[in-house]
């Protein structure tokens, strides 16, 4: 049986090296949960090639397959999910770079290009001859222990702190800047509800000299080697697969605890998962977690065919987002949904399910994934036919 996806022709599948990395992350799950994030799990995950999916074509000299990179993530989070979280931001945030980026950012650290990249306009900097002057203190620097590279995003201004405005005079300079993580410092801020794993803390520099060639003045380069390239949103749609795997593995320990429990003799017994509102909540739920897969898998896949030849539709662009919103909440409700009817298992910390509800509450929270970000999608169907559409209002069109 199979899910009807047809991933890009490899030698092997990542999925292949899940057996191995599976008992090297359960190792590891007492110290994620103590808010590290081991450097043996994320060894062991970049020799997986895990990490290197996003290597831009024309220096890796093959095409990445992103839906076996996405069910690898998927995969993980059904593990661990702040290991999972890990794997989005540092193979991801590589197709921030383009080429000539990239291959700057390999030579200066021997050949690893992992950014741990803050997006939040926490930074400012100076230009000077050659490059840029950059002081600053991001949040949310998500896999920043194991990064080699940090990044984020600052302000262009002058030397006595006055803004420099963008070509367009319409609001300030804004640049992506990256350095070397050993020029820089982690502040470890990162003391979350759940992912306590993903050592996403605050990054810093003071009046770091930053070159011109580690600075990034288009925030999403396109590379247009391939329709994998054409289509900028796939390592968005991580969250997504991530999403699934994390609520997958809810499912799994509901099943494994109700298995492990003796059938009772009388219909009356409230017993965990022998109830009709235990049996109906888990089915239901089970169908809203295959439901959302198959939406966004499919919504990879009819991108990826209508981007083969030209820049990806903007129809095909809003699906996709719409897929990736859907997913994440809908895995919500389906933890939400098994932490409740798990009742009293659930509910002493660190056990799965617990977990399971914590890391979902968190990952949900991220803004690409938020409730309101619908609002975009929904604008675009309803005004993209119009005289004067498509217009959005408030959140811009993905």
């Amino acid at each position: 049986m199979t899910d009807g996806l047809a991933p890009v022709e490899t030698p092997t599948s990542l999925l292949d090296t899940i057996p191995t990395l599976e008992p090297v992350i359960r190792a590891g799950l007492d110290d994620l949960e103590r808010g590290i994030l081991p450097a043996e799990i994320m060894r062991a995950v970049e020799e997986a090639g895990i990490l290197d999916v996003w290597i831009p074509s024309k220096v890796s000299g093959k095409e990445a397959d992103p839906v076996d990179w996405l069910k690898a993530v998927e995969a993980i989070a059904r593990i661990d999910a702040s290991v999972g979280w890990a794997v989005i931001v540092l193979s991801g945030h590589v197709r921030l770079l383009t080429v000539d980026h990239y291959t700057r950012f390999s030579e200066l650290t021997d050949g690893r290009v992992l950014p741990a990249f803050a997006s939040a306009p926490r930074g400012r900097a100076v230009a000077v001859e050659g490059g840029y002057r950059v002081t600053g203190r991001w949040p949310f620097a998500s896999g920043s222990t194991y990064a080699t590279w940090h990044g984020g995003v600052a302000m262009v201004v002058t030397e006595d702190g006055t803004p420099q405005m963008a070509p367009n005079g319409l609001h300030p300079m804004m640049i992506q800047v990256m350095w070397p993580a050993d020029q820089g410092k982690v502040v470890e801020t990162w003391d979350g509800l759940g992912l306590r794993g993903t050592a996403s803390h605050d990054i810093e520099v003071e009046d770091l000299f930053v070159p011109d060639g580690q600075a990034l003045l288009e925030p999403f380069p396109l590379r247009a080697e391939h329709a994998t390239e054409r289509v900028r949103e796939l390592g968005v749609l991580a969250h997504g697969t991530h999403a699934l795997g994390l609520a997958r593995g809810a499912l799994d320990e509901f099943q494994r605890i109700v298995a492990s429990k003796p059938i009772p003799g009388s219909r009356s017994a409230a017993v965990m998962g022998h109830t009709e509102s235990h049996r109906i909540a888990f089915a239901k739920a089970d169908a809203l977690l295959r439901a959302a897969r198959s939406l966004l898998y499919g919504a990879v896949e009819d991108a990826l065919v209508a981007a083969a030849h030209d820049e990806l539709p903007m129809d095909q662009r809003v699906a996709i987002r719409q897929a990736n919103i859907f997913a994440v909440r809908s895995c919500r409700e389906v933890v939400d949904e098994i932490f409740k009817i798990a009742g009293t298992s659930a509910v002493y910390r660190g056990r799965v399910i617990e977990r399971a509800f914590r890391d979902m509450s968190t990952a949900a929270n991220h803004n690409l994934p938020l409730e309101s970000s619908y609002e975009s999608v929904g604008a675009y169907m309803l005004t993209k036919n119009s005289s004067e559409g498509p217009v959005s209002v408030g959140t811009p069109f993905f």
